[in-house]
């Protein structure tokens, strides 16, 4: 008689636990999950403590002292950080300044940054800091009281420029062209914006632009876009596939048109006035 045998999880190798635990965590709060796990038996605490991978997302749902825990166990893995102050609010999360402050010391392994504040100026207060070299993808949402050009919101002590960034979306806050460029994808919501050079400047900077999504309504608090035509050179975007526009002045739409040329564009959404 063939002699039965059994698995269980606890022998299973250490690729697929890895595995199975991936698919298992929260992807809210997966510091929180990672920590009860390891309490499971001597081997799991092992093997979850080497995976440097799994504790490179951080979200400012969990509490301090797993965030100071995983900023040990994630050694020098890229960082994936996110923050939402409605969220938090419901939960014991960390306040976003006292976030931002515990991973201000790991700001060269931050990966991607995605922050949704009411308080715009909390926000960008916390990130008044040095610059955050491989930064591929930040993500922004704010309120901004402010309409002058001139005195747009900074990011990282105003460093011109973050050498890694591709990914860019703001809601409800003014833009600093400087600190924007090479872009793959750019998303600008309910834009405070009174002239339409201002986009202009981004795209000249990013010639290798994918993906465009602009929300530029006029009638929620934004000034009027300038209605002349661009006095900027001629944008050629040849690699920008796909572009959302969403209550956009025909102002604004006479402008882009006229000084963007999109030769492989496959899909155009357009909605509002």
């Amino acid at each position: 008689m063939a002699r039965r045998t059994s698995t269980t999880i606890h022998s299973l190798p250490e690729e697929l636990l890895l595995e199975a635990i991936r698919v298992v965590i929260s992807p809210e709060r997966p510091l929180g999950d990672l920590v009860h796990l390891s309490s499971v038996c001597r081997r799991w605490k092992t093997i979850l403590f080497g995976a440097s991978s799994l504790w490179s997302s951080i979200s400012g749902l969990e509490g301090l002292h797993v965030i100071r825990q995983a900023i040990r166990l994630s050694k020098n893995a890229p960082l994936d950080i996110t923050y939402n102050s409605t969220l938090v609010k419901r939960t014991s999360g960390t306040s976003l300044a006292a976030f931002l402050h515990e991973l201000s010391t790991t700001i060269h392994r931050w990966r991607s940054l995605e922050i949704f504040s009411k308080d715009l100026y909390a926000m960008l207060e916390a990130l008044n800091t040095t610059p955050a070299p491989n930064l591929t993808t930040l993500r922004l949402n704010g309120r901004s009281h402010s309409f002058d050009p001139e005195q747009p919101d900074l990011l990282f002590g105003g460093y011109t420029g973050l050498p890694s960034l591709k990914h860019f979306s703001a809601t409800m806050m003014t833009i600093a062209p400087q600190q924007v460029s090479g872009l793959k994808s750019l998303s600008l919501t309910q834009l405070v914006l009174t002239s339409a050079d201002l986009v202009c400047e981004i795209l000249l900077d990013s010639p290798e632009l994918e993906v465009l999504h602009i929300d530029l309504p006029d009638a929620r608090g934004s000034p009027k876009v300038a209605g002349e035509l661009p006095r900027s050179p001629f944008i050629e975007l040849p690699l920008l596939r796909e572009i959302t526009m969403v209550e956009v002045p025909t102002a604004f739409g006479r402008f882009f048109w006229s000084a963007v040329n999109v030769p492989g564009l496959l899909k155009l959404s357009v909605g509002g006035p």
